[in-house]
């Protein structure tokens, strides 16, 4: 894995300063090509090919064409023979290089035969233009910058903010920020900075930028489950085994869940495993035993990692590597186990995508269970609400493992659910952290509604199948494929995720929803597919998150910084100082809602500290 910069003009020196500002993603080496039309910054992480001859940006043979690139393209031997038997000589044994010559012989098109995980651009000197691409599911990230006038890309925010530019908060993307705890590409929080979407490529001609989408999921396909187990099995066996393909060691982050662990059990079998895991002091929400048993049950080399609320002090560094704030909890066990990692391997593979592609969230099985509520007269919602509120906890336990946390704030977005109007504002009520009414009490004036980017969503698909497309073209790629992404990176460990593979994801498309959620249990073809690879108790062991302890740790740790940083935006007037009083009245009756909502805020004071960004409404 690497680090790609680029700006237009001959600019070494702002394309150097860029390049090193992603050193902690290629810590192997750096190289540099400028002319007077484009700049290109590269910094490697030595994965395929291990020599001299993978430098990049790396050229064709009269260097009228140059990549650089981020990633890596698992059926690139098989495209290497392709373009070998229509002429094009190979120097080198990577990867890299079989994407100058795609585009020699295809054009922009060739990203559609890629198999793997990319950001990278192409230079083309004798038609002057430079081109950008993102692999399917966004995993691999990519940024870029225009304002009509400067052009320049790169693989983390922090290096594009080493151009000359103004860094202009853009106020909608911070409604949607407090919403949904992330930034929705294409927006950043910054005026004229942008994420290339998945599955696009974008080219700039000097005078423009124009964006092209290069593919789409399926769509579901009725057979019978048997056809779907066998071509799973063998889908996601070859991705693994792809995924494996390296000159440098390679590990496993494994949870003790489903998806990670099938993933090392596949691993297992195609030779030794380095298994990493990751457990909280004190808590009782650890899942590490549960990672131990699968590791003893495949005989891997595993490695625990125990996580004490000492591990919030590098919050700020976690900041900076994601370039704006990004309130997802998981990021902190995920930095400190890639930390451990990169000491025994350079890869490791990850479960991501799983739960979006098939089934696995509970917002899924909620919405299934409550939808037929929403429908009913409004005095039997009514009484659902009441007889919620007086519901022992145990009980509530049962039906939503977090719910008696959630408390009272998370009853009445039980209410918002079964009163809501649309199917886009029952998704939004299930997964908001400040619901829209909340945004306005606690911020004032709403310049954006997140409604308005999830409701194409549900424009032709019913509340369950408009909720799967809203996590994966929202979540994963905005939150989860970025936090493994730069948690990762910030130590050079590069993540592969087998899940996302694209022909994994074509075939998960295609299966029916009730192969993936069937009778109450989520990824059920999961785990029909691969019952005899793991420990029963593993396979049929009910979904839980990887869940974080934030309600302890604001309690314990961290209370007094997070009101401290309420009281910065209040004082900034960013934030209402009557919503803060009225967090704190009601937090113990609702730890966790809240808790949430302060680790939203403590990570934007934190980022706008850092970047020395002016937040001030006036």
């Amino acid at each position: 894995m690497c680090g790609i910069a680029g700006v237009s003009g001959n600019e070494k020196g702002l394309v150097m300063k860029m390049a090193r500002a992603l050193s902690h993603r290629g810590p192997d080496n750096e190289g540099f090509y400028t002319d007077s039309f484009f700049s290109l910054g590269h910094r490697r992480l030595s994965i395929i090919d291990l020599s001299e001859k993978g430098k990049q940006p790396m050229p064709n043979e009269d260097q009228s064409i140059w990549v650089d690139f981020n990633g890596e393209i698992y059926n690139f031997l098989e495209l290497r023979k392709d373009l070998e038997q229509k002429g094009h000589s190979f120097y080198s044994n990577t990867d890299s290089e079989v994407l100058v010559h795609g585009y020699e012989e295809y054009g922009p098109k060739f990203v559609e035969q890629l198999e793997g995980m990319f950001a990278y651009a192409i230079y083309d000197t004798a038609r002057k233009k430079v081109f950008l691409f993102r692999d399917h599911t966004g995993i691999k990230p990519l940024f870029y910058y225009w304002d009509q006038s400067l052009f320049g890309f790169a693989s983390e925010l922090g290096a594009l903010m080493e151009l000359p530019v103004p860094r202009t908060l853009n106020r909608a993307s911070l409604s949607h920020y407090w919403e949904l705890r992330f930034v929705p590409g294409p927006l950043t929080l910054f005026e004229n900075m942008f994420k290339l979407p998945p599955a696009h490529w974008l080219e700039f001609d000097g005078k423009k930028v124009s964006l092209h989408a290069y593919w789409q999921a399926p769509y579901e396909h009725e057979k019978p489950l048997n056809e779907y187990v066998h071509a799973l099995r063998m889908t996601l066996e070859r991705s693994v085994s792809h995924s494996l393909i390296s000159d440098v060691p390679i590990g496993i982050f494994l949870s003790g869940g489903l998806d990670s662990s099938i993933l090392a059990g596949l691993m297992a079998q195609q030779g030794e495993v380095r298994t990493f895991s990751v457990g909280f002091e004190g808590s009782s929400h650890s899942e590490a035993a549960h990672a131990e048993h699968v590791a003893t049950h495949i005989g891997s080399i595993h490695t625990e990692l125990s996580v004490s609320m000492n591990a919030l002090d590098a919050l700020p560094k976690i900041v900076k590597h994601f370039g704006e704030p990004l309130a997802d909890p998981t990021a902190i066990p995920t930095y400190f186990m890639a930390e451990q990692a990169r000491k025994k391997v350079k890869v490791v593979l990850t479960g991501e995508g799983a739960d979006e592609w098939f089934g696995g969230y509970e917002q899924v099985r909620l919405a299934q269970a409550l939808e037929g509520f929403s429908k009913t007269p409004s005095a039997v919602r009514k009484g659902l609400v009441l007889g919620a509120k007086k519901m022992p906890a145990p009980v509530m336990k049962a039906l939503f493992e977090y719910a008696p946390l959630l408390g009272e704030e998370g009853i009445n977005r039980l209410d918002d659910f079964l009163h809501a109007q649309s199917n886009v504002e029952k998704y939004l009520a299930l997964v908001g952290i400040f619901s829209e009414r909340e945004k306005r009490e606690a911020f004032g004036n709403s310049h954006a509604n997140a409604k308005e980017l999830f409701q194409p969503f549900f424009e032709k698909n019913n509340l369950v199948h408009g909720i799967v497309e809203c996590e994966i073209a929202g979540a994963l790629p905005d939150n989860l494929s970025a936090k493994v992404d730069r948690m990762t990176m910030a130590f050079g460990l590069e993540a592969r995720v087998p899940y996302l593979n694209p022909s994994v994801i074509n075939l998960a498309a295609a299966i029916p929803l009730q192969y993936k959620v069937h009778n109450g249990i989520e990824k059920f073809i999961l785990r029909k597919t691969f019952s005899n690879l793991l420990p029963k108790a593993i396979v049929q062991r009910k979904k839980h998150r990887f869940f974080v302890p934030l309600h302890e740790w604001m309690q314990e740790a961290l209370g007094d910084q997070a009101w401290n940083a309420c009281n910065e935006l209040v004082r900034e007037c960013v934030m209402q100082k009557d919503f803060v009083e009225k967090m704190k009245r009601n937090y113990s009756k609702s730890p966790l809602y809240y808790a949430r909502q302060l680790w939203c805020v403590l990570n934007f004071a934190e980022w706008k500290d850092l970047f020395d960004v002016n937040c001030a409404v006036k």
